[in-house]
This record gives structure tokens, C-alpha cells and sequence, in this order.
């Protein structure tokens, strides 16, 4: 009876034994997994993949590269009749809003807005039909660019910028106006939000909120238009605190960028501020830089952000998407990010690779993110308006 129970135990030792080391030979192979799948997404050395161990979702979740980087974008919206640069795209209800400038030739709408979805859109209607005694309308030969909406509890306001009234040369300020709905028809403000008249004027309204305060924060980013109308300065990017409800600047504005900062591709022009934060919760700007909106060496870079009131520095020494194949001087960039954090950047290439051929489309490509930065991933297929109502 000892010596069958001595070999019972000693049975059972070994047992015990082999599952220990089957379990730490499963778990150092799972280890090593986590360690060469960082490797292979981040492209680093093996002594920075500790941060994948440490679950790193924005590392472990990336976006492959895209496969043809001479042609990194989908259509989203196109048009016979009608160019549509500066577009801005939200959602509402199960369709997508799509809001554009008054560029060339549109006598009609203030700000046109297009509702639907890629490759299925309505006629364009007027989301601002009437004009601030401020402001030119297109009717008399106003220009509004760049517009954005962004919600406010249970009100939706409307940025943009349009000439302003009396002044020669044509100089730009900003606007706002308010609805009750993202599709409008909205209301304008008797007066500009912002008019640095001493800075050529302002351009390119972005709304950017400041979600880890306490109460969350919104501020106002644009450009000023320094190189289109008094030729001097240098172009600058602007971060302003908003009052709550998202209709005055409050404090003072901080400038966050400009070409001054920026490589030597991006000069003399940059534009089109559009601030983003990373899965990670870094601050990112996309901007616009180049030889301008008509020019073949227009495009569209980057810069990391310490935080809304910046700075911003440069991130390389090349733009994020130039000239390629389906079309050149891509720029007048928007942002679309979806609440699971997918990233795209909607923009403006010239059809046919011909310079001022006037029907520009709204294309977008998908944005990647690594420990890096941004990087152009594959596009895939433009994910679908939710029910939701737009934030």
C-alpha cells in the first residue's frame, strides 16, 4: 500500500510539472506573438515593444499601408456641374451632409449642401440663404469658403468664411450661423466671430474640443490670410477658446503654426487648419501648404501638437499626400473621423492632373495611425452614415 501510494504521488508530480511547463511555453509564444506583431506594425526594435505588451490598441489595431500610393483615395462625391472644394461631411439621421464652397462660377448658394451618400447625391441647396450685413453674398460676387458645423447641445452652428462688405482688395472674415438642425436652413450672426483686418483677414474655421477638462472646452482654429490680400507676415494658424455655446472667442487667440515652422515644400502658403487627436490622444494638425489651391506643388502635411493651443511642429520633411495619379495640387483638406476612431482626409485634386479644370471631386483617404504619427493606409470602402445625430 506505501509503495502504491508513493507512485501515485510521484505520478501526480510529474503531472503538475508538465502543465507548468506547457503553460509557460503557450504563454511565452503568446509573448513573442505580441512582440513580433509590434515589430512588424511599428517597424521599431525589439526593446520599444514593451508598450505592445502593455495592450498599445493603437499599435495593435493599425491600418495596413496602402498598396497604391499613387492613387491613396476614393470618390466620395463628384460633380458635372459643380465644383466642390472645401468640403465638410457629417452625418445625420442614416445620411451624410455634405457642406462646400462657393469657389467659382456659383451664383446661387451661400453655402451649397448635397445630402446623401458616395455616388449617391442630391442637388445642391442653399444651407445659408441669407447673408450678415457684414458679408458679400455670392448673388453680387461673395465667396464663402470652408465651411463646418458643429452641435451645441441642441443647436447647430455653422462657420465659415465670406468677403466682407466695402474693403478692397476682397478680404475674407469669419461667420457664424446657427439652426436648429444640421441640414438647416441656418440663421446668420449680425457680426464676425473673427476679423483680423491687420492680418489680411481670416480663413478656414475649424471647431476642436477640448475633451479632458473637466467640462469640455471648445476652441476656434483658423488661418490668417496673410498672403492674400496686404502680402505681408507670414501665414499663421490661430487657436481661440469659444464661449459654451460655440458664437464668441473668449481670452486672446494663440498662434499654433505657420510657414515659418513648416518645411521648405510647404512655403509660401498654408491653410486649412485641421486639428485631430490620435487614438493614443495626441494633438495632430493637417494643413494645406504650397504653391496654393491653383498650384501643382499644393498639398496636404502634417504637424504634432503639444495641445490645442499648440505648438505645432513639423512631422517630416515631405507631405502626408501630394501629386499622384488621380489628380495634382491636392489640398483644401477636411477631416472625417467616426465615432470607432476611423480617420479620413477628404480633399481637392484636380481632375485629369489639368490645373484650374474647375470641377474639382471630394475624394478621401484613410488615415493609419502608429506610435510614429499618421501614415496613408489602405482606403478600403468609406464606411456608411449612422442614425445617430451628428456630434
Amino acid at each position: 500500500m506505501g509503495q502504491a501510494k508513493h507512485r501515485r504521488e510521484h505520478a501526480v508530480r510529474r503531472h503538475r510539472h508538465a502543465v507548468l511547463v506547457l503553460a509557460v511555453l503557450v504563454t511565452a509564444v503568446l509573448v513573442t506573438a505580441v512582440l513580433v506583431t509590434a515589430v512588424l506594425v511599428t517597424g521599431g526594435a525589439v526593446a520599444t515593444t514593451s508598450i505592445a505588451v502593455s495592450a498599445d490598441r493603437s499599435m495593435l489595431a493599425a491600418q495596413p499601408p496602402t498598396r497604391t500610393p499613387n492613387a491613396p483615395a476614393i470618390v466620395i462625391a463628384d460633380s458635372a456641374s459643380q465644383d466642390l472644394s472645401g468640403g465638410w461631411l457629417i452625418h445625420s439621421h442614416g445620411k451624410y451632409l455634405l457642406f462646400v464652397s462657393t469657389a467659382f462660377g456659383n451664383r446661387r448658394d451661400n453655402v451649397p449642401m448635397l445630402v446623401g451618400s458616395p455616388g449617391h447625391w442630391s442637388v445642391a441647396v442653399d444651407a445659408l440663404p441669407s447673408m450678415p450685413a457684414w458679408a458679400v453674398p455670392v448673388s453680387k460676387g461673395g465667396t464663402t469658403w470652408e465651411p463646418e458645423v458643429h452641435r451645441f447641445g441642441a443647436t447647430y452652428v455653422l462657420y465659415y468664411a465670406a468677403i466682407v462688405a466695402g474693403l478692397t482688395p476682397a478680404t475674407h472674415c469669419l461667420g457664424t450661423a446657427v439652426a436648429t438642425s444640421a441640414a438647416g436652413p441656418y440663421s446668420p450672426s449680425p457680426q464676425p466671430i473673427v476679423c483680423q483686418l491687420d492680418q489680411g483677414g481670416d480663413i478656414d474655421p475649424q471647431v476642436v474640443v477640448d475633451d479632458t477638462a473637466p467640462q469640455a472646452r471648445p476652441y476656434l482654429v483658423w488661418k490668417s490670410d496673410n498672403n492674400s490680400t496686404n502680402h505681408t507676415g507670414t501665414d499663421l494658424i490661430w487657436s481661440q477658446p469659444l464661449t459654451s455655446d460655440g458664437l464668441a472667442v473668449v481670452g486672446s487667440p494663440t498662434t499654433i503654426y505657420g510657414t515659418d515652422r513648416a518645411p521648405a515644400w510647404a512655403h509660401p502658403i498654408i491653410e486649412a487648419p485641421q486639428m485631430v487627436k490620435a487614438p493614443n490622444g495626441s494633438r495632430w494638425l493637417f494643413y494645406a501648404g504650397g504653391d496654393g489651391f491653383g498650384g501643382p506643388k499644393y498639398a496636404v502635411g502634417v504637424a504634432k501638437c503639444a495641445g490645442i493651443s499648440g505648438p505645432c511642429t513639423a512631422f517630416g520633411t515631405q507631405p502626408l499626400i501630394g501629386n499622384n495619379a488621380q489628380g495634382v495640387g491636392p489640398g483644401e483638406e477636411s477631416v472625417y473621423q467616426t465615432s470607432g476612431s476611423s480617420t479620413w482626409v477628404l480633399y481637392n485634386p484636380w481632375h485629369g492632373n489639368i490645373p484650374f479644370r474647375w470641377l474639382r471631386p471630394v475624394v478621401a483617404a484613410r488615415i493609419g495611425w502608429n506610435n510614429a504619427g499618421p501614415y496613408v493606409a489602405e482606403a478600403g470602402t468609406f464606411p456608411a452614415p449612422t442614425t445617430t445625430a451628428p456630434g
